[in-house]
């Protein structure tokens, strides 16, 4: 698994190259609106909200599996190609994932680069003054930037994988510029690097609110 998890920025590198022409190519192609006001360009935007995450580990249930944490997420995402039917996005954010001890308040805390590179579904008006919907389904990719427990000072990060992939599932609202998303990823990798750990996986929703600027 090491080397498969050696490999995943390089695959981030190509998915990213391939995607944004790929974007760009299918709103140049997407039959034109009626609309003045459609939007045009490969799309960028903001968003944040919360984000509801927890560690599974498919051998330990019960009262010993870990508890939900709300954390945050939040960045940019670009394309998506709302004029068309089909297109492609890729999101840069930070996500504060982890997980919580249900026997306490204790907390962990997994600080990510979360870079989701996704195929996007509309549906609805492409028009700024119109309202649409959309799906995503694609690969999410995270990279470890620091690990730490509530209460402690120490740093767990070495404890952990530094680099995590997985399938995100999703589906939004944009009313005129404004937008909601709720998104499911479930880890596929095994995020625990000590030896005799249980093997232990991420697995979020998000909520997000956000703009388009383009």
């Amino acid at each position: 698994m090491h080397t498969a998890l050696r490999s995943v920025p390089r695959l981030l590198v190509l998915l990213v190259v391939v995607a944004l022409p790929a974007s760009a190519l299918a709103q140049q192609t997407a039959p034109p609106s009626s609309s003045s006001s459609s939007h045009e360009g490969i799309g960028i935007g903001a968003k944040v909200g919360p984000l509801f995450s927890t560690l599974a580990q498919p051998d330990v249930t019960g009262s010993n599996a870990f508890a939900n944490r709300t954390g945050i997420i939040g960045g940019l995402f670009i394309g998506g190609n709302r004029p068309g039917i089909v297109g492609v996005g890729v999101d840069i954010l930070y996500a504060r994932k982890g997980a919580k001890d249900p026997d306490s308040s204790d907390t962990l805390d997994l600080d990510y680069l979360d870079v989701p590179v996704y195929a996007r579904i509309n549906a609805g008006s492409s028009s700024t003054s119109g309202v649409s919907g959309y799906g995503v389904v694609g690969v999410d990719l995270n990279f470890l930037l620091k690990a730490k427990a509530s209460g402690s000072t120490t740093d767990l990060t070495s404890s952990f994988e530094r680099a995590d992939y997985g399938l995100a599932l999703g589906f939004g609202v944009e009313i005129t510029r404004f937008v909601v998303e709720g998104r499911f990823t479930r880890g596929l990798g095994n995020i625990a690097k000590e030896t005799g750990a249980a093997v232990t996986k991420t697995q979020t929703f998000a909520i997000m609110f956000g703009v388009r600027f383009n």
